[in-house]
C-alpha cells in the first residue's frame, strides 16, 4: 500500500532555506527526520538548487591548500559552493577525510588532524613527556586498557609492535590465576569476563563472591583498606 508523504511545514521550509547551502542534505534530512531525496526535491521547489558548476584548477588548488587546516564551511563560502560539493571534490582530489577539530577517531581521542591524518592525544602526551617525536614503529600502550585515559602515568612506550603484542599476551597468561583466585569470573549468560562483586555488610565482613586475598594484593586490586 502506497503511503502519503507528510507535507513540509513552514518551519521545515525555513530550516532548509537557512541551511541548504551550508549543510549537507544528509544532515538536513536527519535533522528533519525526512528522506534525503525528499529534502532535495523540496529544495528544488523552493528554488535553492542551482546547476553544478565545472571545477576550475584554481578551486582545486584552494581545496588542496585548505585540506586539514580549514573547515569545510569556510572553503565552501570562499568558493560559493555547498559543503557537500566541497567534500565530494576533496575526496575526488584525494583529500579525505577532511577533519581538523578535536574529537575522537577510531574510538580514540585526537587533538586534531594534520594533512587529513589524526593527531592522537596519547602520542602527543608521551612526546611532551619525552621531549621528542615518537618514531612510527613506537607504540603507546594504555596500562589500564582505557583508551580515553591519557594521563601520562597511564601511558607506556613500546619500541615495537611485537613488544606491544607480548604485553597484551601476558593478560591472557594470568587469566587462569585471576579466575582461580576469584578476582574475575566468566558470565555464561552474557559471554563476557567480569570482576567479582564486592560486598561489605559490616566492618568485619569480607567479600562473599571472591575468596579472601592477602592484604597487600587486596589493596592493590580493589583499593580497599584493611579493616
Amino acid at each position: 500500500m502506497r503511503t502519503t508523504q507528510r507535507r513540509f511545514t513552514p518551519d521545515e521550509d525555513g530550516f532548509i532555506r537557512a541551511n541548504y547551502r551550508s549543510m549537507p542534505a544528509r544532515d538536513i534530512a536527519q535533522h528533519l527526520d525526512r528522506p534525503i531525496n525528499g529534502v532535495r526535491k523540496r529544495a528544488a521547489k523552493l528554488g535553492l538548487s542551482v546547476p553544478l558548476k565545472r571545477w576550475g584548477d584554481a578551486e582545486d588548488e584552494i581545496i588542496r591548500a585548505a585540506w586539514g587546516s580549514r573547515q569545510l564551511l569556510d572553503v565552501a563560502r570562499e568558493l560559493d559552493r555547498g559543503v557537500s560539493e566541497i567534500s565530494a571534490r576533496a575526496k575526488h582530489l584525494g583529500c579525505a577525510p577532511w577533519r581538523t577539530r578535536k574529537g575522537t577517531h577510531s574510538g580514540r581521542p585526537v587533538d586534531g588532524f594534520a594533512g587529513g591524518k589524526p593527531i592522537y592525544t596519547h602520542r602527543t602526551v608521551v612526546e611532551g613527556r619525552l621531549g621528542r617525536k615518537l618514531r612510527s614503529d613506537e607504540i603507546v600502550h594504555h596500562i589500564d586498557g582505557n583508551k580515553h585515559n591519557n594521563d601520562s602515568a597511564n601511558l607506556y612506550v613500546f619500541p615495537s609492535r611485537a613488544a606491544h603484542r607480548k604485553a597484551h599476551s601476558t593478560l591472557e597468561s594470568i587469566m587462569p590465576t585471576l579466575l582461580e583466585r576469584g578476582i574475575i569470573k566468566f558470565d555464561f549468560d552474557k559471554g563476557i569476563y567480569q570482576l567479582c562483586e564486592i560486598r561489605r555488610a559490616s566492618m568485619c565482613c569480607m567479600p562473599t563472591t571472591c575468596e579472601r586475598l592477602p592484604s597487600p594484593l587486596w589493596r592493590r586490586i580493589f583499593g580497599a583498606t584493611e579493616q
